[in-house]
């Protein structure tokens, strides 16, 4: 029972707009990466890379499978392709596809899209959007990469995080900016077991 292709309902995290999308099985040569107005975040970043890499590695399809909110499960794309919500997911199917290493990975996700995926090179499940105003889908992208829960204060994100990491990893901190190559050391150790994924970009 994957995936039917029934239009749902599909809303922002914060509720404010409401969209209707229809699951459908493409080849991954087929859409493109969002930019402009309809990509709000910086996906060249090496937060975004690390949580992208970590996405691959760990892929679990049914974390790719339709979803009510627009920030998780399938990737959402326009009428023409262009990936709206869900850049770093794609990203990182790209990489499951490409990266011999992870051939389990892609052969499980293949095997939860079905018969649909039959005779593509790289099938991925989409949730397509109607035709739209371009206006209205900068806002359908703007709104989905926002949180679901109220931002935490800079302080409070501070000690948080300082917390999180713990005195070992804090005293691997040179001073300066984080990503000196000095820092090398405690940005991979902060990133990787503080930093959560949604806050690197994913």
């Amino acid at each position: 029972e994957r995936p039917a292709t029934q239009p749902r309902a599909i809303v922002t995290p914060d509720g404010g707009m409401q969209v209707q999308a229809a699951p459908e099985v493409v080849d991954l040569a087929t859409l493109t990466a969002a930019s402009g107005a309809l990509q709000p975040r910086d996906r060249s970043r090496a937060e975004s890379q690390v949580a992208i890499r970590q996405i691959a590695a760990n892929l679990d399809p049914e974390q790719l499978q339709p979803s009510r909110v627009s920030d998780s499960g399938a990737p959402i794309v326009d009428s023409n392709g262009i990936v709206v919500s869900g850049n770093g997911r794609v990203e990182a199917l790209r990489q499951v596809y490409a990266d011999p290493a992870l051939r389990e990975r892609a052969e499980a996700y293949r095997r939860s899209l079905g018969p649909q995926a039959e005779g593509m090179a790289q099938p991925v499940l989409v949730m397509r959007l109607p035709q739209m105003e371009q206006a209205e889908l900068a806002r359908f992208a703007d709104l989905s990469n926002r949180s679901r829960i109220g931002a935490m204060s800079t302080t409070e994100r501070a000690q948080r995080d300082a917390a999180a990491a713990g005195p070992e990893v804090m005293g691997a901190y040179q001073g300066g900016a984080f990503t000196a190559p000095a820092n090398q050391e405690f940005f991979r150790a902060f990133t990787g077991g503080v930093v959560s994924e949604a806050e690197r970009g994913a």
